[in-house]
């Protein structure tokens, strides 16, 4: 899932160290953070990357409240789906 206008994208994935699925979620062109799911839908746990340059993250509180809530839906439609 991509949102052209901010420049997110949303990969969802399976991996063999988490029991559901996990959300990775790319800001402008570069990895920001890993969403799991795995303590349940409504107890996401984030995961924030360091920038590659080794700048900190400006992100304002809109755009980061907007990827956390499309990786959350994205996971709960492919929770559905897998039920």
């Amino acid at each position: 899932m991509k949102s052209k206008e901010k420049n997110i994208r949303i990969l969802v994935s399976s991996d063999p160290d988490y029991k559901d699925l996990i959300a990775e979620i790319e800001f402008e062109g570069e990895f920001f953070c890993l969403v799991s799911q795995d303590k349940g839908i409504d107890a996401l746990e984030i995961q924030i990357a360091p920038r590659k340059d080794g700048t900190p993250w400006n992100i304002s509180e809109a755009d980061l409240f907007l990827m956390l809530d499309m990786a959350k839906k994205r996971l709960w439609e492919l929770r559905k789906v897998g039920m």
